[in-house]
């Protein structure tokens, strides 16, 4: 399977709500499967994107070959890293990685994350 699109916020907060309250801070798109992170920088270009921070665990950003693929296909237009997101990414994780932002570009430059 080659970059399924799984579903918007709308969507997903829609399919889970069943299960368990949370809100949905994350991407409007997500692709997965065989291919989908080769499609990176088709994505980053379509999204006129210039400036990226690659946000992941510990664990993939040291034992996976996957971080260093992100780095191998984006190159210099990543201007930061932050591999200490913890399981399922929690709010707090969220505001370290937007402090993180705030420092290279400034407060709320380019912000388009919900709060």
């Amino acid at each position: 399977m080659k970059g399924v699109l799984i579903g918007d916020r709308e969507a997903l907060a829609h399919e889970f709500s069943q299960f368990r309250s949370f809100r949905v801070l994350g991407p409007k798109r997500i692709d997965s499967g065989v291919g989908a992170l080769e499609q990176l920088p088709k994505i980053v270009r379509a999204l006129n994107a210039k400036r990226l921070l690659i946000a992941t665990s510990t664990s993939v950003a040291n034992k996976t070959p996957h971080a260093r693929r992100v780095r191998e296909l984006l190159g210099d237009a990543i201007v930061a890293e932050y591999p200490a997101c913890r399981a399922h990414t929690p709010e707090q994780d969220i505001h370290s990685i937007m402090a993180a932002l705030d420092q290279l570009v400034g407060p709320s430059h380019g912000r388009r994350v919900e709060r």
